[in-house]
């Protein structure tokens, strides 16, 4: 079915006669959009007054023409118009320019509905540019009808709260680009998953004098590391060697809250944990992964190091003295007792209508 300009321009008849658009929140999609039809949208929303919000999706698959075509028309609409105006941001102070990039989208926290991660995930050193989630945001549209983030469809939306990699911070000038990946590398926890091989290439790309400014680490370890690690020619574990030798002489280890996380992998491990002999498997590669942390003792420097197993949780703090030192406390440190933590979120619930009551089951 053809949407002509006069039933667009009906459509916007009733709008503005039925509807108070100050309270409105609006949501425009058509996944067929022509182009001509722009103008008769675009002068229909000009006649309409202010809506509460806005977005708009003019088609299913991304498309970067459309999409500033969909932000330019939800900014008219929300009369958040791109004025063309200079600051001189550089003129500030470095401390406060520092504190304004770290409320950018430099630093990923938890902003999405399914609170996945609070951090920058990073699987199999896929690289950071293509940090991008996969699924709705569910806060781009009140309705929830239709998706309207921009990274999954030719759309805008005011709204929208994934976290895309911010590139265009590193286009402005040296300067700017600098400060902006000192942010980057000192605010964000990076979530390190898959294969440490992979990691290390990554890490290995980097500025170097990038890599100083490093403050939290996390990798998370699944039941596959535990199987795949442990072949024949114990490839997984040297290159985990290689990869805990790297940072220790490429971070500044003592500004370093490092952390070793197979607790958001529990429902993983059950397979595995049938017998004795798995469980002694599992074990087996726990105490595989700590030996290169407890033997350099630069690591002893780690600011914090918190442990989070699947099993054996009696062992956590066992392979945190075994790096740290024998007076080290974790829980002292502000870790959360494996009796007292969630599951899905073991360094901590972004919400309190997620906590259990009862901690962990295990």
């Amino acid at each position: 079915m053809s949407i002509t300009e006069e039933d667009i321009e009906s459509l916007f008849d009733i709008i503005a006669t039925k509807c108070t658009t100050t309270k409105l929140n609006f949501t425009l999609t058509c996944n067929v959009f022509e182009r001509k039809q722009v103008g008769a949208v675009t002068q229909s929303l000009k006649r309409l007054t202010t809506f509460r919000s806005c977005a708009i999706r003019l088609a299913i698959l991304p498309d970067i023409a459309l999409e500033k075509l969909a932000k330019k028309m939800v900014l008219g609409a929300t009369k958040h118009v791109n004025r063309v105006s200079r600051f001189p941001f550089m003129k500030l102070p470095k401390e406060i320019r520092y504190q304004i990039l770290e409320h950018t989208d430099l630093v990923a926290r938890w902003r999405d509905e399914m609170w996945l991660d609070d951090g920058l995930v990073i699987q199999d050193g896929s690289g950071l540019p293509d940090n991008k989630p996969s699924y709705c945001c569910r806060r781009c549209t009140s309705s929830l009808a239709f998706c309207c983030c921009s990274h999954l469809n030719a759309s805008f939306s005011e709204s929208c709260v994934c976290f895309i990699f911010p590139t265009s911070f590193f286009r402005v000038s040296h300067q700017f680009a600098r400060e902006a990946r000192e942010v980057f590398f000192s605010e964000n926890r990076f979530i390190f998953t898959g294969q440490p091989d992979r990691t290390l290439s990554l890490l290995r790309g980097q500025p170097m004098e990038m890599l100083h400014h490093i403050r939290k680490i996390d990798f998370q370890l699944s039941a596959a590391d535990v199987i795949n690690w442990q072949r024949i020619d114990d490839t997984g574990f040297r290159a985990w060697r290689n990869l805990m030798g790297f940072l220790a002489e490429n971070l500044k280890i003592s500004n370093l809250f490092l952390s070793l996380d197979a607790g958001q992998a529990y429902d993983s491990y059950q397979h595995l944990s049938s017998s004795d002999d798995h469980r002694n498997h599992i074990r087996y590669f726990y105490q595989a992964v700590i030996a290169p942390l407890q033997a350099d003792k630069r690591f002893r420097q780690l600011r914090n190091f918190h442990v989070f197993w699947a099993l054996f949780h009696e062992d956590e703090a066992e392979a945190e003295r075994a790096v740290k030192g024998p007076d080290y406390d974790s829980i002292r440190e502000g870790k959360i007792p494996y009796n007292k933590r969630n599951p899905n979120f073991p360094h901590g619930v972004p919400d309190p209508s997620l906590a259990s009551e009862n901690g962990m089951t295990v």
